[in-house]
């Protein structure tokens, strides 16, 4: 998982987002090397929302 600092992604945020969309990968951003976010691709869930038993 790739970690890119804060104001890198400030500047360009695109990067990382289109990085991500395209290879599926989470890329972390951090400020100071702690962790604040991470990007990841999003799925749409496939179950039918239902619980329980049939």
């Amino acid at each position: 998982m790739e970690k890119i600092n804060l104001q890198d992604a400030i500047t360009n945020l695109s990067k990382p987002i289109q990085k991500v969309a395209r290879t599926g990968e989470p890329v972390v951003i951090a400020k100071d090397g702690h962790a604040l976010v991470k990007i990841m691709a999003y799925r749409e869930d496939k179950t039918n929302g239902k619980l329980g038993f049939y």
